[in-house]
């Protein structure tokens, strides 16, 4: 199939579409469905709270209301199955970071680490407030839980994270 790229000066003026750009438009929309069959991304809540400080204490943390999650090892599923934590975290002073991690549980071992995060902003719009870990997976199934390194326990602190499986 040939295609003339659509012309800026047609868009201008709010000129129809050619219906060699609907028949593109169409193509693309089932390559899009074809796709569909094969990638997906899956959430799931990994524990935390926005509310809710970690205690107040010096230290490695679970997050609030933690949830421990399976995840299959690279024998059971595809190595370009990727799995994420989505991770937002939270200090109400500079002086006291938070690290977020996910810990692997069977092993003992940390499958994942963030970056230290000592942004106060009640929106999560500043440094390191939102993170995105990728989970080192291993052979055969593990068990992982959202965790954080709390550096002081002189303020409170907040961490929350998804899970997130994505097929690409």
């Amino acid at each position: 199939m040939s295609y003339t790229p659509l012309d800026p000066a047609d868009l201008a003026a709010n000129k129809p579409a050619r219906a060699s750009d609907a028949l593109l438009i169409h193509t693309n929309l089932e390559d899009h469905e074809a796709r569909l069959l094969t990638s997906f991304r899956v959430f799931g809540v990994l524990g935390g709270s926005r509310v809710v400080s970690l205690p107040m204490t010096a230290g490695v943390q679970s997050a609030i209301d933690w949830l421990d999650v399976e995840l299959p090892g690279t024998d059971d599923v595809p190595a370009e199955v990727v799995f994420r934590a989505r991770v937002e975290c939270r200090t109400e002073d500079a002086s006291t970071s938070v690290t977020p991690k996910v810990r692997n549980m069977t092993d003992s071992t940390d499958a994942a680490l963030g970056a230290a995060c000592t942004a106060t902003d009640a929106d999560y719009s500043g440094a390191d407030q939102v993170q995105t870990l990728v989970i080192a997976r291993a052979a055969t199934a593990k068990t992982y839980r959202l965790q954080a390194a709390v550096q002081n326990g002189d303020f409170p602190t907040y961490l929350i994270g998804y899970l997130e499986v994505v097929q690409p």
